[in-house]
This record gives C-alpha cells, structure tokens and sequence, in this order.
C-alpha cells in the first residue's frame, strides 16, 4: 500500500517551505542549496522543535532530544518505508540498516502501516529530523548522499543523536574558527552550557560520524573527512583539534565510531545485558545481541577485550566497508 504523505519544513524563523526546494558528495556539499533551510545543515525539526531550538533555553533541546522517552523508538524497533523504487538506492540504506543491526540492538523494519515510521526520500540533499517525531517523519538520501558513513550520519539523527561537537566539553578537544566560517553558517557550531546535556558515561569523540570536519580537503577519498565544515577554504581549520594530529580524524564519514556505537547501545539497549555481569575492560561493554561476548574498541578483543587485535579488527572494519561498497555498485 502506497501512503499519501504530506512533510512541511520550516524556516529557522518560521517561515514554512515547501519540500520541492529540496539531489553532491557530503552533507554540506549535497545541501548547498537547501542549507539555509535545515538547522545546522542536516536536521529538518518540527515547529515544537525549531522553537526549542531557537529560543534562550534552546540548549535543553540540543543533547536532551534523546533523554526524552517519547523521542525514542518504542522498543528500540524503527519502522520504515521507501519513496522511491530504486532497488539500488534502496540496497544502499538496507545495507547501512543492516550495518546497525549487526552492531546494536536496534532493528529496522520495512512496512508501510506503521503509525510510526521513517519516510526515505530520494529529496535534494541529505537531511534527517531529530528522534521520533510521531507519524511519518522523512530521511532524505539524495545524490551525492549514498555512502554508508552519510547514511549512518542521518540515521544517527533519526535516532535523537545531534551532532558531537555540540558536547559542552568540546573546548578541551577543538577550536572552534568562526573567522574562516561560511558567513551565515556560524549557528552551526554553538556549544551547549553544562548541565544542559545527556551523559551517557561515553568520552568525546572525534572520530564520531557525527563529528563536523576540521576543513575543506580536496584529496581526501570518498566517505572520508567528507562534511566540508562550512568553508570554502582549504588551508582554513573552522573546527581545529587542539591535538592537530587529528585534523584527518573529525570529519570521518566511513562508518560509525566505537564510540558512535556504545551511545545507540547505552541510549537504546541498556537492558539487553542487565542480568550479565560486565566482564569486559578497557571501555568495552557486552554485546546487546550476544550479552556473553565483548564489543571491544578497535585495536583489542578476545574474551575480555584484553588482547591486541589489530589486523583482525581492521581486517574485519574493511571487511564490512568493502562488502558494503560491492553491493552498492553491483547493481
């Protein structure tokens, strides 16, 4: 059954659009001609949230978005349906479902009679709205938008996570270069006061997906470092970690973080493992779909995340990438 769906957007101040404005390689890039329409680039809110959002309390929307329950998806199940009969299209967004899957306890399930659900839009860019709003709420993949690391990156917003440089502690991990701004873009990199904000025990990450890029880098490949961080500058750093070594690290648009991960796993699969005693060390947790086993950070595992690992995790990592990117092309 085809559902008749009707999506409004709005203005930062209001103003309603209309969703045919909304077709690049990245979100900033894929968006160029929508951006002054979305919060932050990629975030398409609802009137209750643009008001949060733009009003003298709009911290507590920021990161508090998924300390909310009713932004949550019931029983960490996310319902979905496709506006577009693009097998390949579609093959490319089931492939990054299926990349959640396999790492957390959320599962994604395509119906059409859902009261709940995400709406995938072949649209003009790359956007998501932030949580469960209630009712068909849309997620735009659009040209330049395909690759897992995008994907997941708006996926994660649908999930009520926003973005990491947000955190109110990111002043101890990056600076932040209005100068070199996009002028208008500069809402974009506010910070949320202390107290404002979800902890959900988990450190700052700036490898996280939904972490913005440090600068503009022509010859980087695709997926990687691909949010262009709203300057046209190449040689300009608008988000510049204060350990520069990690300048090639904000920006990943490869796939989720282990960090990324732990967040979804914390926020949605806290109960999966409450009767198994955490065995795991070195910031690893039981794995929500197999509580006897470790989900270890990159680099170590074995039954207690005690042991090196590096060729087979990074064997593993690229693994799952390549696969991805062989059944994205393959049709």
């Amino acid at each position: 059954m085809v559902m008749s769906i009707t999506i409004k957007f709005f203005l930062k101040d209001g103003t309603l659009i209309k969703p045919t404005i909304f077709g690049a390689n990245d979100e900033l890039v894929a968006n160029r001609e929508i951006t002054g329409n979305l919060f932050e680039n990629d975030m398409a809110l609802t009137v209750a949230q643009m008001l949060q959002a733009t009003s003298p309390q709009q911290s507590r929307f920021r990161r508090k978005v998924i300390a909310d329950p009713k932004l949550r998806w019931k029983g960490a199940v996310v319902p979905y349906y496709f506006s577009d009969p693009d097998k390949a299209w579609q093959r490319r967004i089931k492939n990054t479902l299926n990349y959640y899957e396999n790492e957390t306890c959320v599962r994604f399930v395509e119906r059409s009679d859902a009261t709940d659900f995400i709406y995938f839009l072949k649209g003009k860019g790359c956007f998501s709205a932030v949580g469960k709003l209630g009712g068909s709420q849309p997620l735009s993949v659009g040209l330049g938008c395909e690759s897992l690391g995008v994907i997941s990156h708006e996926i994660g917003h649908a999930l009520g996570f926003v973005h990491e440089q947000e955190r109110p502690e990111r002043d101890s991990y990056v600076r932040i270069n209005l100068q070199y701004a996009i002028p208008g873009t500069e809402g974009n990199f506010d910070k949320r006061p202390l107290g404002t904000t979800v902890d959900l025990g988990v450190p700052y990450d700036l490898g996280s997906v939904m972490h913005y890029a440090s600068t503009v880098d022509e010859n980087h490949f695709i997926g990687a470092n691909s949010l262009k961080a709203f300057t046209f500058e190449s040689l300009r750093h608008t988000v510049d970690p204060i350990d520069t070594k990690y300048r090639s690290t904000v920006g990943n648009r490869v796939a989720p973080s282990f960090t990324d991960i732990k967040q979804i796993n914390r926020a949605y699969c806290a109960d999966s493992c409450r009767n198994t005693i955490n065995i795991c060390e070195n910031e690893g947790y039981p794995d929500p779909n197999d509580c006897s086993r470790c989900k270890c950070p990159q680099g170590l595992g074995g039954a207690t995340c005690t042991d090196l690992e590096y060729s087979s995790k990074l064997s593993r990592h690229f693994e799952v990438l390549s696969s991805f990117l062989i059944k994205a092309t393959a049709n």
